[in-house]
């Protein structure tokens, strides 16, 4: 049995990771088009996750939460956190509407197309017109450090697609930095529904692609037969991602966020990183965390997508 139809036809293994109906989704989508289906970013996400946490109910296990923090020492983040456990994972979290950015768009908002121009003036006058709507990250990992913080990990997938390069009702907005002020947004309401404080710092944006395209910055690219046609350089997310070393650009990129100090930018900016398919396949496999019944099967599905170096 491929490790497709395992995940798939065994529920009891995957519990946790979805919310709602988006298993069933998912399945339905797999039923439709089932070779479409292993070219999915988040398919190819869910299995190298699996890979390292196994079921929910295996994720607190101490060989897996030293695989992790192996895997964000190998992210070049700047301020890499030592986790003591991990509380919550999941697969395509929905994230709230970011509300000072609605505000911003509804004084500010441009657009070429005509139609969306006219869309976007209708919504001007509107209170709670959405200008972008909720956010769906690929990947969403919260756990507590050593020092006792409450950590999150806003995880970016890309398996041969580039990032969005345009907000739809915002031309020069792309996706990178959408996540990153979504996560902003959501350390900041999750600490007014607890009625408690949650540091905005103490998150992380983890870009997560094929290690062909790291750039030098986060630890650089795996050499392959097509290294001479500069994969590095070949998606805009790697200029994004450089760019971003410099708080400043974080900064100006965002500047609805007036309530961010410049030492608070400076640290989001050090804790942005670059992970890879092939770094969580061989940190799987270093800590055996495996799940028995799915190693070879998983091993056969990473090396047919070549993330077995």
């Amino acid at each position: 049995m491929k490790i497709t139809e395992l995940l798939l036809n065994k529920w009891d293994l995957l519990t946790g990771y979805f919310t709602g109906k988006t298993f069933d989704d998912w399945k339905r989508k797999y039923d439709k088009k089932p070779n479409e289906f292993h070219h999915d970013e988040p398919w190819v996400t869910l299995v190298a996750t699996y890979a390292i946490f196994g079921t929910q109910r295996a994720m607190k296990q101490g060989n897996r939460i030293d695989a992790f923090n192996s895997l964000l020492k190998s992210s070049k983040l700047s301020n890499t956190p030592v986790m003591k456990s991990i509380a919550e994972i999941k697969i395509e979290k929905h994230l709230p509407e970011i509300r000072s950015f609605r505000e911003l768009m509804k004084s500010c908002a441009f657009h070429y197309f005509p139609d969306v121009k006219k869309t976007i003036e209708n919504k001007q006058s509107k209170k709670n017109a959405s200008f972008e709507g909720n956010s769906h990250i690929d990947l969403f990992i919260r756990g507590t450090s050593l020092e006792g913080k409450n950590i999150c990990f806003y995880i970016e997938a890309k398996f041969n697609s580039d990032i969005s390069h345009g907000i739809r009702y915002n031309p020069v907005r792309n996706q990178i930095i959408r996540i990153i002020d979504s996560a902003i947004e959501f350390q900041q309401k999750s600490a007014e529904e607890l009625d408690k404080e949650r540091v905005i710092d103490d998150f992380y944006f983890l870009l997560l692609t094929p290690k062909i395209y790291r750039t030098q910055l986060y630890g650089g690219n795996r050499k392959t037969s097509i290294e001479i046609f500069q994969p590095q350089k070949s998606r805009l997310y790697c200029y994004k991602m450089d760019e971003y070393k410099n708080f400043r650009n974080i900064m100006m990129a965002l500047p609805h966020r007036v309530e961010i100090t410049e030492s608070k930018w400076k640290h989001i900016s050090g804790n942005i990183g670059w992970l890879t398919f092939e770094d969580m396949i061989k940190t799987a496999q270093n800590y055996n965390t495996m799940d028995p019944r799915a190693k070879t099967m998983i091993e056969e599905f990473m090396n047919e997508r070549n993330f077995i170096e």
